[in-house]
C-alpha cells in the first residue's frame, strides 16, 4: 500500500510540473467532442482546473521571491501560503477559513451514486492524463476514486478549532503546521511583497490572480465554444509560474 501511495502520489508531481498545458489542451478537445450535460460538467471541472493553474502560476512567484525555491524550503513555503490563505479567506467572506462543511458540500456534490467521483469527471481527466503521460498511465492507472476519497476523509476530520483541513497541496497533514486566525496572520507575508513587478500589497497580487483565472478561462471556453486557438495555454512549472521559456506569462501578458 505504501508503494502504491507513492507510485499515485507521482501524479501530483506530474501534473505540477510536466505538460501542464498539454494536460488542459487535450482536456478542451475532448470538451469539443461532447454535449449536454456530459460538456457541461467537463467544462465545469475544466474551469475549477484551470482556476488552480492560473493561482499558482500568478501567486507561486511571489512565495518563491519571499522565502525561496519550493524545493529546498517547502516548510517555509507552507507557512507563507498559509499565513497568505487566512489573510485572503477573511475578504472572500466565507465564514472560518477551511470551513469543512463549504468545502464538503461542493467537492461532494461531484460524485455518483457509489460516493465516487463523478463518471464525466473521471473521463477527461483520465483522457486528458493518458494522452500527456501514455506511459506513467500504462504503468500506473491514476485512482481517481482514491484521489477523491482521501481529500474527502481529510475534509470530514477537520478539526472545529482553526487547525484546519490541508486544502493546498503544499499543506500536508502530517506535518502539524496551524492556520492562523485572521488576527495572528504575519504581515510580512502580507505586505510589501517583492513580485514581478515590484512591491506590492498580497491584495494586489491576489486581484492578479482572479484576473487571470478569468483570462485563462475565457480563452479556454472561447476554445470549446468558438473553436479559436489557446496557444497561449502553456506547460507552465507550477511552482515557479514559468513556462518553458523561462518566462512568467501570468505577469506578462
Amino acid at each position: 500500500m505504501i508503494i502504491d501511495k507513492k507510485l499515485q502520489n507521482k501524479w501530483a508531481e506530474l501534473m505540477h510540473y510536466e505538460r501542464t498545458g498539454d494536460v488542459i489542451k487535450a482536456a478542451i478537445a475532448y470538451c469539443k467532442t461532447l454535449e449536454g450535460h456530459a460538456q457541461e460538467k467537463s467544462f465545469a471541472w475544466l474551469c475549477g482546473y484551470m482556476a488552480h493553474v492560473a493561482a499558482d502560476i500568478t501567486i507561486h512567484p511571489v512565495v518563491e521571491l519571499k522565502v525561496g525555491p519550493y524545493e529546498q524550503n517547502q516548510k517555509a513555503h507552507r507557512v507563507c501560503e498559509m499565513n497568505q490563505d487566512a489573510f485572503i479567506w477573511q475578504r472572500l467572506n466565507l465564514g472560518e477559513i477551511g470551513y469543512a462543511d463549504r468545502v464538503e458540500l461542493n467537492i461532494g456534490s461531484c460524485t455518483n451514486a457509489n460516493n465516487e467521483l463523478d463518471d464525466d469527471i473521471k473521463q477527461i481527466w483520465r483522457i486528458c492524463l493518458e494522452q500527456t503521460h501514455p506511459e506513467y498511465t500504462k504503468n500506473v492507472a491514476p485512482d481517481f476514486d482514491a484521489w477523491h476519497s482521501g481529500f474527502q476523509f481529510v475534509v470530514n476530520n477537520a478539526e472545529e478549532s482553526h487547525r484546519l483541513f490541508p486544502w493546498a497541496r503544499h499543506v500536508g497533514v502530517d506535518h502539524g503546521l496551524t492556520y492562523p486566525m485572521f488576527e495572528e496572520v504575519d504581515l510580512d507575508f502580507i505586505t510589501q511583497l517583492e513580485t514581478p513587478q515590484g512591491k506590492m500589497h498580497y491584495n494586489d497580487v491576489f486581484d492578479l490572480a482572479i484576473e487571470n483565472i478569468k483570462y485563462y478561462i475565457t480563452i479556454i471556453a472561447n476554445s470549446i465554444f468558438s473553436d479559436t486557438p489557446c496557444d497561449v495555454i502553456c506547460n507552465w512549472n507550477l511552482d515557479t509560474g514559468k513556462d518553458e521559456t523561462n518566462k512568467l506569462t501570468a505577469w506578462e501578458h
